[in-house]
């Protein structure tokens, strides 16, 4: 997946300042529904990644995270999951 890839995303919410997408490119805002969704991929692609805009966006739409990040604090930059 490439991050850059998000910025639609983004640029469809100024909101929000984090996605977490999945093996297959489905961007949620809430992680437990992206891990939900991850366990009913094919061929064990579990993966959940945690996209911030300033990572999507690069540094054009700073002022956009910044307002982003008072409306909601961000907790983790990277998650990988794993089920077996």
């Amino acid at each position: 997946m490439n991050k850059t890839d998000s910025k639609k995303y983004f640029d469809g919410h100024p909101s929000v300042n984090e996605f977490f997408v999945t093996a297959d490119e489905q961007h949620f805002f809430n992680e437990q529904q992206a891990i939900n969704h991850a366990n009913s991929l094919p061929n064990g692609q579990k993966d959940v990644v945690c996209v911030t805009r300033e990572e999507a966006c690069g540094t054009e739409d700073k002022a956009a995270a910044a307002k982003a990040k008072k409306l909601k604090p961000q907790k983790k930059k990277w998650l990988l999951k794993e089920q077996a």
